[in-house]
């Protein structure tokens, strides 16, 4: 059963999550790189997509497969094996910006932005869960592309 309250609860926090996420990123010294020409309506469907798609594979299936793994193969702790799956992940998902043909032309700082991005969501998906996390991407990217659209 799905609760209509329930999910405006969610979208709520994910939006302050979204908002915490975008303040964050906007004052760290580095500059953010999209790709232009794009129609609004293409970019608010990228914006969605990646808040589902990208938090699923770099949040819920990466962080749970890395801390398996470093659990059996280390045999560490739990606490220090999300930590580390979570910074690992956040690796992952900055990388996986720069592949392909599509894929942004590579800097060391894009990199660690994107890097920091993924880290602040990982802690994000821990602690709140996909849901929350899935809206504050789509939230983040939002207000991105109303900033971009606006100036």
């Amino acid at each position: 059963v799905i609760k209509s309250d329930y999910l405006l609860g969610m979208l709520a926090e994910g939006t302050v999550w979204g908002l915490a996420l975008y303040c964050f990123m906007r004052y760290i010294p580095v500059f953010l790189m999209f790709p232009s020409g794009k129609e609004l309506f293409q970019q608010i469907t990228l914006a969605i997509g990646a808040g589902l798609y990208e938090e699923f594979v770099f949040r819920v299936i990466s962080i749970a497969v890395i801390f398996h793994l470093l659990r059996l193969i280390f045999q560490w702790d739990k606490q220090f094996s999300i930590v580390f799956s979570i910074v690992i992940s956040g690796i992952i998902f900055s990388a996986f910006h720069f592949a392909g043909p599509y894929g942004d032309v590579f800097t060391s700082s894009l990199f660690i932005y994107r890097w920091l991005a993924g880290i602040l969501l990982g802690m994000i998906y821990i602690l709140r869960g996909f849901g929350i996390v899935s809206y504050a991407h789509m939230i983040y990217d939002f207000i991105v592309i109303i900033a971009m659209t606006t100036s």
